[in-house]
């Protein structure tokens, strides 16, 4: 991991690039994904101009999300939060490759922190509520629950693996 920080901009244009992508995929207009957006956050994000800008990645001004905004796209876009930090294809987007590697490493141990914290949630009553609701709405069996967790924890390992080998031909520290 390099010791260059983050630049708050880089990571905004990430998810700027993302917000476009997860509204393409979904093959929704400006104004289809603004109007969902609003019934989520509210008035903010009623006009298509605001996602418009929202969406401008390549700009000299790029808009900054808070945590609601992103909890809501990725409730609205049904994505993990993580998704909107991991980094495009290359090519996609100039960023510098310590950038993109520090966003997607962190994106990975940020799914990994969840899968490690559902244990320690389903310890007490409240916990075990919350972990039960979650896989009631998402229809899934404890089994299957953890079956989940295990496929997810070896994607994100695969991922880490690739991008180690990648850092090695790369010559890195």
């Amino acid at each position: 991991m390099s010791d260059i920080p983050l630049k708050p901009r880089e990571i905004s244009r990430v998810i700027s690039y993302n917000l476009r992508r997860a509204r393409s995929e979904h093959g929704w207009t400006q104004e289809q994904a603004a109007e969902r957006l609003h019934e989520e956050l509210g008035g903010g994000w009623k006009m298509r101009t605001t996602l418009s800008n929202a969406e401008a990645y390549h700009g000299a001004r790029v808009r900054r999300f808070d945590p609601e905004e992103i909890f809501v796209f990725s409730v609205v876009f049904d994505r993990p939060i993580s998704w909107f930090f991991v980094p495009p294809p290359r090519g996609e987007l100039d960023l510098d490759v310590d950038t993109a590697v520090q966003l997607l490493d962190r994106a990975t141990h940020l799914g990994e922190q969840i899968e490690n914290r559902i244990p320690e949630l389903d310890r007490d009553e409240r916990g075990h509520e919350m972990v039960s609701a979650v896989m009631v709405r998402q229809g899934i069996r404890r089994r299957e629950w953890r079956e989940r967790q295990a496929q997810e924890l070896a994607r994100q390992k695969k991922l880490r693996d690739h991008f180690n080998e990648a850092a090695d031909v790369q010559g890195g520290p």
